[in-house]
């Protein structure tokens, strides 16, 4: 079954181009070839009508009755957010339709990450509230890797993680043990403060309480990091 569905998945990029229209035949021989790189690079050059086809077809990995691999749909969602505008509102889909498949949406958090753009890192926000912990907690997680954004940015992603903490803990209480909010309870805390002390510049706390009086004092003017420190 596996086979088949990456025959399927290959073969579907096989669209007929005219001849000389090397830019589009450079995006599907790229996609077909499951040369993410290749296909980024070729995207912006190629018509219309075929960068709207390869959009489809790598949407369509998310949707394939036999999963695909973690590791291969955080190459797809790599290579969406590599496509512009459409690129990124066609891994919106992408999101939208995996709400039962965790893997899908780790693995999209995960090419979002690897884009290091603003655009994906407000996407990763929302993300964060996800009621899978492990997808929670992947994007938690990923607010690390977003350092090199402006000062405004890493205020509202400690704003946001900090929210996300104190939610956790009034939510949990009287939660049975079977819950998603038990489930966060003993699974986020944790990375939520590891990513914390990455946003803060190396500050170290253990609960939320102590995180928010921190925020408070350097909220307008938030301590600089330093190479090492993001």
């Amino acid at each position: 079954m596996q086979l088949v569905a990456r025959s399927i998945a290959l073969l579907a990029f096989v669209m007929p181009v005219a001849a000389g229209q090397k830019h589009d035949k450079a995006l599907l021989d790229a996609a077909r070839a499951s040369d993410w790189s290749g296909v980024r690079k070729a995207y912006r050059y190629a018509s219309h009508r075929v960068r709207a086809y390869v959009l489809r077809q790598l949407v369509a990995q998310f949707r394939t009755e036999t999963p695909q691999s973690e590791a291969r749909l955080t190459n797809v969602a790599w290579t969406l957010t590599g496509c512009g505008k459409r690129g990124f509102e066609s891994l919106d889909k992408c999101w939208r339709m995996s709400a039962q498949r965790p893997s899908s949406r780790r693995a999209i958090v995960a090419g979002w990450t690897r884009s290091s753009s603003p655009s994906a890192q407000k996407r990763i926000l929302k993300a964060v509230w996800d009621r899978d912990v492990t997808v929670s907690e992947r994007a938690i997680r990923a607010c690390a890797d977003f350092t090199h954004l402006k000062d405004s940015w890493r205020r509202t992603m400690i704003e946001t993680l900090l929210r996300r903490y104190d939610k956790i803990n009034s939510d949990s209480a009287g939660a049975k043990r079977d819950s998603d909010e038990y489930r966060a309870y003993v699974s986020l805390p944790v990375p939520i403060r590891e990513t914390l002390t990455v946003l803060s510049g190396g500050e170290k706390f253990d609960s939320a309480e102590a995180w928010g009086a921190w925020f408070k004092e350097n909220r307008d003017k938030l301590p600089a990091l330093t190479p090492e420190k993001s």
